[in-house]
C-alpha cells in the first residue's frame, strides 16, 4: 500500500476571510478544525489532514492493477469500510488519514495545496538547512534519497 502523509501549505490568498495564520482553520467540508503555523513566508497545517469522505480497506488498494487513477483513503490499523467507525478509531484521532496520491489531491481543501519541492526546500532552508531542519536528538536521520528508496518513493 502506497500512502502519502500530507502536509499542506496555504496559498497566498487565505482560504477564508475569518481565518488568521497561526490560528485554527476549519474545513467547511467536514467541520474539522486544524491548527496552522506560519513559518517564514509560508503557512502550514500543524497537524495531519483528517478529511475522510470514504475509507478503503487493505483488500482493495491503489497498488492493484487498474486502480492507479482512483483515490484511496486509509486509517492506520483500520480494515473496514465504515467512515464513522474509522473516525472513532484512536489512530484516526491521533494520526489522521493516509492517502494515495489521488486521494491526497482530493483531500486538499480550497485555498490549500500540496507543497512543491521548492516549497519544501524553502521550509528546510528557513529552519536551518538539511543538517538541522527536523532533527530530533537521538533519532536516526536518513537522507532524502534513502527515504525515497526505502519507502518506494523514488518519484518524489
Amino acid at each position: 500500500m502506497l500512502t502519502v502523509v500530507v502536509f499542506i501549505q496555504c496559498e497566498k490568498e487565505y482560504p477564508n476571510e475569518n481565518w488568521i495564520p497561526g490560528g485554527y482553520w476549519i474545513d467547511s467540508r467536514d467541520g474539522h478544525s486544524y491548527a496552522t503555523i506560519p513559518i517564514g513566508d509560508q503557512v502550514w497545517l500543524a497537524e495531519n489532514m483528517a478529511y475522510l469522505p470514504s475509507v478503503s480497506n487493505e483488500e482493495n488498494g491503489s497498488e492493484d492493477e487498474g486502480n492507479e487513477s482512483l483515490a484511496f483513503y486509509y486509517v492506520l490499523g483500520y480494515d473496514g469500510t465504515s467512515v464513522s467507525a474509522a473516525k472513532a478509531d484512536s489512530n484516526y484521532k491521533k494520526y489522521g488519514v493516509l492517502y494515495n496520491w489521488n486521494a491526497a489531491l482530493e483531500a486538499c481543501p480550497n485555498g490549500w495545496h500540496l507543497p512543491s519541492d521548492d516549497e519544501w526546500t524553502e521550509l528546510e532552508t528557513y529552519l536551518g538547512g538539511s543538517d538541522t531542519a527536523g532533527v530530533i536528538p537521538g533519532w536516526q536521520r536518513y537522507s532524502r534519497s534513502e527515504i525515497k528508496g526505502n519507502m518506494g518513493l523514488e518519484s518524489l
